[in-house]
């Protein structure tokens, strides 16, 4: 360090707070009449105006001495961005911000709601990206999370006006398993994961083989799932809406008149194309719908039309079966009446 060459000094106690090193450059501290303070600069344009060729910088250096830990940190700027520097701690950049950010891009309201990208934050926090409210994310004082609306009406309220979807949750490790878990009262009462995560309630998700399966925790084997393809098998018993209350145009059929359908649908083997090697017995949507009239298309058949129509078919057989063994009854009868005449005739003949 160069010695001084002047100080200013207290005649009182004999300190000098001020010192000036020999060959100091022009203009290291300039004190203006407009009571504007100049670093490196005759000519201050604010109250304290720092001048450098490079980064210009301030300071601030707590240095352990009243028995605080040390930390320093910068305040700087140059031509890649304005900057905090936490120099006790590898000289991280936790703040900064480029040349020419637009305006607003941070912005603290008078009641302490946040915008960013809008000086009018409509909630507690605020995004905009300069094209208006489709482009907000918000949460608002009632704690509603907003995105794409600055509007939410739910706890989460997701707007989307195209063919992207509305919610990706990805996992870019394979370390680990994508999670989203719905809760009441603090309860777990659903989950959406991969098939390597199991809890004590129902768990929703796709398995190695991209089947979308449904499983429970406590119960062996997966208890539902659907292939790629739309197959869809069960562990259990799969149970239909029947109920007469809930149903409307009542009409009794004709159990012959269905069972002389039947006689007339074509039966095949088959195999889907999405799934050749499963072997499959049935009719043809198109065939059944043409004789029975049911469903809502002529490309698919409900399970429960099928079995209508084969309990009506059945009852059709039946009311057949029971005339049959009425009238092989009565034969039976005349029969046994014959076979008493021709004995009584034998018998009178001898």
């Amino acid at each position: 360090m160069a010695a001084p060459t002047c100080s200013l000094s207290r005649s009182t106690n004999s300190t000098k707070p001020v010192w000036i090193q020999a060959n100091s450059p022009n203009n290291l501290l300039y004190l203006s009449l407009a009571r504007r303070v100049g670093i490196k600069t005759a000519s201050p344009a604010v109250d304290l105006h720092v001048f450098s060729g490079n980064s210009p910088a301030l300071r601030l250096e707590q240095d352990g001495s009243s028995g605080f830990s040390s930390q320093t940190w910068d305040v700087a700027g140059n031509e890649t961005n304005f900057f905090i520097r936490d120099v006790t701690n590898a000289s991280k950049l936790p703040f900064r911000i480029v040349p020419s950010a637009p305006s607003n891009s941070l912005f603290i309201a008078a009641d302490g709601d946040v915008g960013l990208g809008t000086a009018t934050p409509d909630g507690s926090f605020q995004v905009e990206n300069g094209s208006g409210t489709t482009d907000d994310f918000i949460v608002t004082s009632a704690g509603f999370v907003g995105i794409s609306t600055n509007a939410p009406t739910k706890a989460l309220h997701i707007l989307s006006d195209d063919a992207t979807g509305n919610v990706l949750v990805e996992e870019t490790s394979s370390s680990f398993g994508v999670q989203l878990e719905l809760k009441k009262n603090g309860t777990l009462c659903m989950q959406f994961n991969d098939s390597s995560i199991a809890d004590n309630i129902w768990n929703i998700g796709l398995d190695t083989s991209s089947n979308f399966i449904w499983t429970h925790f406590g119960n062996t084997g997966i208890q539902a799932f659907i292939t790629p393809t739309g197959s869809m098998t069960i562990e259990g018993t799969l149970t239909q809406n029947s109920d007469r209350n809930k149903k409307t145009n009542i009409v009794r059929v004709n159990n012959d008149d269905i069972l002389n359908k039947v006689a007339r649908l074509d039966i095949s083997e088959w195999a889907y194309k999405t799934d050749p090697s499963v072997i499959h017995i049935g009719p043809m949507a198109q065939d059944f719908r043409a004789l029975f009239e049911t469903g809502i298309n002529d490309t698919s058949i409900a399970t429960i039309d099928t079995l209508g129509v084969a309990l009506a078919s059945i009852k059709a057989i039946n009311s057949r079966l029971v005339e049959k063994e009425r009238q092989v009854d009565e034969l039976e009868a005349r029969i046994a009446e014959l076979s008493r005449l021709v004995e009584e005739m034998r018998y009178q003949a001898h």
